[in-house]
């Protein structure tokens, strides 16, 4: 859940974004822009810097 409601209500995806927000078709170019530099700020790793450490396990062994 995104800490800015405005932003958003619903914010998810790892390749892909699945995002919950209002915007209408004039704000639609607007909305990606703040998109884009949300994930450029890298803030996620204030509270969740583990999170790019993480890692797919292939290993059968484990």
């Amino acid at each position: 859940t995104p800490t800015d409601r405005l932003f958003a209500k619903f914010v998810a995806g790892k390749d892909a974004l699945s995002i919950t927000c209002e915007v209408n078709a004039d704000g639609l170019v607007s909305k990606c822009e703040e998109i884009l530099d949300s994930f450029s700020a890298k803030r996620y790793r204030n509270d969740f810097a583990w999170v790019d450490n993480m890692q797919v396990v292939t290993s059968k062994q484990l």
